[in-house]
């Protein structure tokens, strides 16, 4: 299981995604000088979203047999992740419009990032699936 290079793929997806939760994604320093971030937890759907990136690699990762299941779960997540990082930005920028919190400086912080980061880990085990399926295949017919 952990021999796979899918399985560190999927769960450095997982720690990442879980990373969202602990970081906050957008920041700046209001007008008074405090400073105010915003965090993912502070919006119910994209909590959700995150909660969801994070447990789809990790489940994904005990399913080693059946790499069909794995393959649309890390798909599932491929998506989630889309839907995640397009609310991240949505969301984000809601927060630092002026009609809200009126910022002197603001910016996105790392954790705006960890969403790409996943995505892109999430292609990678995909590919290293598809090899598997592609080797096992290979073998049945040479059987």
């Amino acid at each position: 299981m952990i021999q796979r290079i899918q399985t560190l793929y999927l769960l450095l997806a997982a720690g990442c995604a879980a990373l969202m939760y602990f970081v906050p994604v957008y920041g700046g320093t209001l007008q008074d000088g405090l400073h105010k971030n915003f965090m993912v937890s502070s919006n119910y759907l994209l909590f959700i979203l995150v909660i969801l990136l994070t447990l789809i690699p990790f489940l994904t990762i005990f399913l080693f047999k059946n790499r069909h299941t794995q393959i649309k779960l890390v798909w599932l997540g491929i998506l989630i992740g889309i839907v995640t990082i397009i609310l991240v930005y949505l969301k984000a920028t809601d927060f630092g419009t002026p009609a809200t919190n009126t910022f002197k400086a603001s910016s996105f912080k790392i954790a705006a990032a960890l969403p790409i980061v996943v995505l892109v880990l999430l292609f990678m085990a995909f590919s290293r699936i598809r090899k598997d399926e592609k080797l096992v295949k290979s073998v049945d017919r040479l059987r």
